[in-house]
């Protein structure tokens, strides 16, 4: 009984006498206990007896309170009395049901049917009351508890009593009477009362529990027992956000309030609620909600921790968010008399003269063996106190830190006292922490480095940190991964070291991914993705200890890449392990993982047939920023196992290919509603020689519909929309502004797409001869259309190959003269094209040299048997383009010109480039030569330009070796006289030094702006 009433501090009873009558409310024999807190004590008391009019016995571990308590309900009385709510006779009747329990307390309820217990939010505290209220109660007297927070399955296991199973009938029994009430403070004001069963309470004691909330004249509701029930699981999280609003200063504690109060029409804003409940009260219920779900939402503010600690409680204390000193009335006063004594005794146990040093250095001195494990528990919670303030962490680090680690870490007291525990790891935690200074700088000599060091002086502290990852606490699991990450932050390699010489240490990491407390497991991929950066034998080791495999389980289980941040985490961790590592890539490649990662990218696993294109749920997805962030981080990963783009590694990426990744590329970048950041992102994953003879449905969007509304476009091989999206962009280009539109410009993210079409093209071509000749023998115009006989019906044309959308690109240029950035564009991916094409191929350039352009065209008035060979050859048609630009730049917009006049020098440069053949073909055409004219003007011709073209003649010079109407020998003399070989090389050497040229890289094909590119204003 003592131990009890020690632990309780404040409580109450409200109750009555049994009687031999039927226990129903109606009858008014139903008869009620509480044990409370002063505010809720009182308000149950004031309903039970003045709405119940049932008799109230109220027990409390102080007289004094008790008798202040009734003055205040005296209060209550006179003023229902003075509003004329109430008759003075009925107030009278109503405070002669009150009863002060004396000196008996327990032993005196022997005969009460109903118990309504109210104590603080205390787990240990509830679950010691209930024991004893078990054993003083008669067997069928209900036990109810006021908590908001705590599982009454919980206690109502602690109300049988020892050695009794709890299967046994007279286990059920005891279990069975223990409901849950809760409620809501004021409690004569609020109506609704919470009733919580569980997993033991019978349906009578429900019943009952039911009937005397509603004779109170509350609304009753029904929760199942799971941690806060309905009410603190969703007020608990809006009072936190607002306490973390007011710490990070997103704004002011009156802003916060005033913008719930007026904006959503609250009675109250959430920092004057908390204040009301008792912060006390709404951190103990956060901390049991967070330790029951594991869930962050519910992981209190370190602000509120802080007030706790400081004895801020609310209005109960006269501080809060607010400071109630000033305006509280005299019963407010009253409530909070213990606390004003305590913080009388703690000012008068503070020496005059303490200092911090002092301080630091007695609280040292209590972390020892032979002090009791309470106290030292106490020392080390005031050490975390004082290592929040920066210049106390250097003291604390020389007076106590060994002593941290030695006794209380290393002691066994994290094991033994999970409070303890968690205070040690946090306060080491803050020791260890590395703080910037105001020009977010942080100094070498920092205190949380040297203290780290000292961590790791000797192996045994950071093993003991790993052994502590197999507790189940949840405080002490989360505090050591908290510490370790620090640690790991602050000297990486230095961990990495002693992990390679623990075996222990990464298995017990990895085990925590089985973890359903998501904090934890978060934490611990956090922790994963430092551990494994840039060391290879740490990746190693992950990567035997299974670490893949469950990584991709629990991406798997989120939804693959529609999960959340922890997706996201998890492929960090995987991205971390392959980098830079080839010996996991293949160790990845040869597990059975290859057809794991299509279905994270939500492709069907087994990949359709060649010929069937993917289903339409994958083409048409919603794509939000977090999981267009899984599905990049995914796609690099994709990227990591295909490595180099060359033929030696396509031996092991058979796995990749036959689990469809490379298909599931392909739909993904060509015929899907991906974001064109993901797309370039698709492509450029793509092998050396992908299969793009795969079938594939394009899909386009409906214009005006944005995005909601798409037409399925007829089936084609993914080559063909390759060299389209390469040449017109993104969906063929009716996204954007027409072609008229010449002042128009293109985003980065669009050229950066057409970009990577561009290269699988290039890769292509490069590594498949049969591939290359294929499509420069496809670049020969199609036939013209045979004669329709009007009596039969139109058969449809076939569509373009892609030589002949190449080809078309290349040789029709604007009718007008006038050109805008987009048209630009194409001309010059369409040389691109071209030039991957011919680049080192011999063959190549041959049949690409009887390419006539314009033959299946009938010219009007023409004859029918005309000479063929009278239409221009391909290279005679770009070499006229090159001159018809030279011409139509001096009249407008001459940037747009100069970059198709640049792209142009650069295909006829890799044609003739080692083709003596082609170079007979350049000058045999006629046209040729008339290249020196630029290189010979001083003013108005871009440097790019003029360079080009002195390299596209010296290559030309160089190689011409066949006989020919201009040779070397007369090719020689024209060059020295008319341009000479000091001019001929400054040009050439003036593109090295252009920022343009200097701008350009593997990695960055798209220029940025402000290098001269921008096009000029249209008249």
């Amino acid at each position: 009984m003592a131990a009890v009433a020690h632990g309780i501090k404040r409580f109450g009873v409200l109750g009555k006498r049994r009687s031999n009558g039927p226990r129903c409310v109606s009858d008014r024999r139903l008869i009620v206990v509480t044990y409370t807190k002063f505010t809720w004590a009182l308000g149950i008391a004031y309903v039970g007896a003045v709405r119940a009019k049932l008799p109230v016995y109220i027990y409390d571990r102080s007289s004094d309170q008790i008798k202040k308590s009734l003055a205040l309900m005296d209060k209550l009385l006179d003023k229902e009395v003075s509003k004329g709510k109430m008759e003075s006779t009925e107030a009278k009747e109503a405070r002669d049901r009150v009863t002060i329990v004396g000196e008996e307390g327990l032993k005196g309820f022997r005969d009460l049917d109903m118990v309504v217990e109210a104590a603080s939010e205390n787990v240990a505290l509830k679950l010691s009351l209930f024991k004893s209220l078990a054993q003083e109660l008669r067997p069928d007297a209900i036990l109810a508890s006021n908590t908001s927070s705590i599982s009454i399955t919980k206690i109502a296991a602690a109300a049988i009593a020892d050695g009794v199973s709890p299967s046994s009938e007279q286990g059920k029994q005891s279990a069975g009477r223990v409901v849950g009430l809760h409620f809501f403070n004021p409690v004569p004001v609020m109506k609704l009362v919470e009733l919580i069963s569980g997993l033991q309470t019978t349906p009578e004691t429900l019943d009952r529990a039911r009937s005397f909330a509603e004779a109170c004249g509350k609304v009753v509701t029904v929760s199942k027992d799971v941690p806060g029930f309905v009410s603190n699981a969703l007020l608990m999280p809006f009072i936190n956000e607002a306490i973390m609003c007011l710490e990070k200063g997103v704004a002011t504690r009156d802003d916060i309030d005033t913008t719930l109060k007026l904006g959503m029409n609250h009675p109250m804003g959430p920092l004057t609620l908390a204040d009301f409940i008792g912060l006390d009260t709404c951190l103990a219920i956060q901390r049991v909600l967070y330790e029951g779900t594991g869930d962050s939402k519910y992981r209190p503010s370190i602000l509120l921790e802080r007030m706790v600690d400081a004895g801020w409680l609310g209005k109960k204390s006269g501080k809060g968010f607010y400071d109630y000193n000033q305006s509280m009335s005299q019963a407010v006063r009253a409530m909070d008399f213990l606390s004003s004594r305590y913080q009388t005794f703690l000012s008068n146990a503070q020496p005059a003269t303490q200092t911090a040093d002092s301080t630091i250095h007695r609280l040292a001195d209590r972390l020892d063996p032979t002090v009791a494990l309470p106290d030292r528990r106490a020392a080390v919670l005031s050490l975390k106190g004082l290592a929040r303030d920066e210049k106390y962490k250097s003291e604390i680090g020389q007076v106590a830190f060994d002593r941290l680690v030695e006794v209380v870490l290393l002691g066994g007291d994290a094991e033994a006292d999970a409070e303890s525990g968690k205070a040690v790891l946090e306060t080491l935690g803050l020791l260890c922490e590395v703080v910037p200074d105001e020009h977010g700088k942080v100094s070498k000599g920092d205190v949380g480095y040297r203290h780290t060091d000292m961590l790791l002086s000797k192996p045994e502290p950071l093993r003991k940190l790993f052994g502590l990852l197999g507790q189940t606490s949840f405080y002490i699991r989360f505090s050591s991964l908290q510490l370790l990450s620090q640690i790991v932050q602050n000297r990486a390699q230095a961990v990495q070291k002693h992990l390679i010489d623990y075996p222990d240490g990464l298995p017990a990491v990895i085990a925590i991914l089985d973890e359903k407390r998501e904090v934890i497991r978060n934490e611990a991929l956090l922790l994963l993705q430092s551990l494994a950066h840039q060391n290879a034998d740490i990746q190693k080791i992950l990567a035997f200890s299974g670490a893949f495999e469950k990584l991709l389980d629990i991406v798997a289980a989120e939804g693959g890449v529609e999960g959340g941040v922890v997706v996201q985490d998890c492929l960090a961790v995987v991205d971390a392990m392959l980098r830079f590592n080839s010996s996991n890539q293949n160790y990845f490649r040869e597990l059975s993982l290859p057809p794991r990662i299509p279905p994270l990218l939500l492709y069907p696993s087994p990949p359709p047939p060649l010929n069937v294109p993917a289903p339409q749920e994958f083409a048409l997805q919603f794509w939000d920023a977090q999981k267009l962030a899984n599905a990049g981080m995914l796609v690099g990963i994709i990227s990591l196992l295909t490595g180099s783009k060359t033929k030696s590694v396509e031996p092991s990426l058979r796995p990749l290919e036959a689990a469809g990744i490379f298909r599931c590329l392909i739909e993904l970048g060509l015929s899907s509603n991906a974001p064109a950041p993901l797309k370039t992102q698709a492509l450029l994953a793509l092998p050396s020689r992908p299969n793009l003879t795969v079938h594939i449905t394009p899909y386009l969007p409906v214009p005006g519909s944005n995005g909601e509304e798409w037409d399925r476009l007829p089936e084609q091989e993914a080559l063909g929309a390759l060299v389209g999206v390469a040449l017109d962009g993104e969906y063929g280009g009716v996204l954007a502004a027409t072609e008229d539109d010449v002042d128009v410009g293109l985003g980065k993210e669009e050229l950066e797409l057409r970009w990577a079409a561009a290269s699988v093209f290039d890769n292509l071509v490069s590594n498949d001869q049969t591939a290359r000749l294929a499509l420069a023998a496809s670049l020969a115009p199609p036939p013209p259309p045979p004669p329709r006989d009007p009596a039969q019906p139109m058969v449809p044309l076939d569509p373009p190959t892609p030589g002949q959308h190449l080809l078309g690109a290349l040789v029709d240029f604007p009718a007008s003269g006038r050109i805008g950035r987009r048209v630009a564009t194409k001309i010059q991916l369409a040389c691109a094209l071209l030039s991957s094409l011919v680049r080192g191929s011999e063959k190549a350039k041959g049949v690409a040299r009887m390419v006539v352009p314009g033959e299946n065209k009938p010219v009007a008035g023409a004859d029918a048997d005309a000479d063929s060979d009278d239409s221009p050859r391909l290279v005679s048609v770009l070499i006229g383009n090159v001159h018809l630009a030279l011409r139509e730049r001096g009249q407008n917009n001459r940037r747009a010109w100069d970059r198709v006049i640049v792209s142009l020098l650069m295909v006829l440069s890799n044609w003739m480039w080692d083709s003596p053949s082609s170079v007979r073909d350049f000058f045999g055409e006629g046209g040729g030569l008339q290249l020196m004219e630029p290189i010979t003007q001083t003013i108005g011709m871009d440097v790019l330009v003029q360079g080009l073209c002195a390299f596209l003649l010296g290559v030309c010079y160089e190689f011409n070796r066949e006989p020919g109407e201009i040779t070397r020998a007369t090719l020689y003399p024209i060059l020295h006289s008319r341009i000479g070989a000091d001019v001929f090389i400054a040009r050439m050497a003036r593109v090295r030094e252009d920022e343009r040229f200097k701008a350009v890289g593997p990695d960055s094909p798209v220029i940025p702006a402000g290098l001269g590119l921008e096009d000029e204003p249209q008249p």
